[in-house]
């Protein structure tokens, strides 16, 4: 399993970065990014077709390009719509309108609110894993 973290949080990437390892992923197969702009180039360049599972974390409110205007462009490549790769949405914001608007985009699995537990970090990665 392959994690791209999308957030311009310092703290927030170290710490869902313990949680994934306290979860049994090793950090080798961690990448984060700061910017969206920076992890969409690495995205393009991710295979097309790969067995192994792609999991991205992405925020909303992001410098520059944000996490919805990534979606606009992750969605017009051909990896968006790989079955091995599991997109999240990650935000602070507790609004019903950005969940609702998240859930609605097809290429998105779930959304989950800052801060990330032990226990939503785990429930992330079960509906990986159950999407065997």
């Amino acid at each position: 399993m392959h994690i791209v973290i999308i957030d311009d949080d310092e703290v927030f990437q170290f710490t869902t970065k313990r949680l994934l390892e306290k979860s049994g992923v090793k950090e080798d197969f961690m990448k984060s990014f700061f910017s969206a702009e920076d992890a969409l180039g690495y995205c393009q360049e991710l295979p097309i077709k790969n067995s192994e599972k792609t999991v991205i974390l992405l925020d909303i409110n992001l410098p520059g390009m944000d996490g919805w205007a990534f979606l606009e462009e992750w969605r017009k490549l051909p990896k968006a719509h790989d079955s091995n790769v599991f997109l999240f949405m990650i935000s602070s914001s507790i609004n019903k309108e950005d969940r609702d608007r998240a859930l609605a985009i097809e290429v998105i699995r779930d959304y989950y609110t800052k801060p990330l537990t032990l226990d939503a970090i785990k429930q992330l990665l079960t509906k990986v894993t159950d999407n065997a």
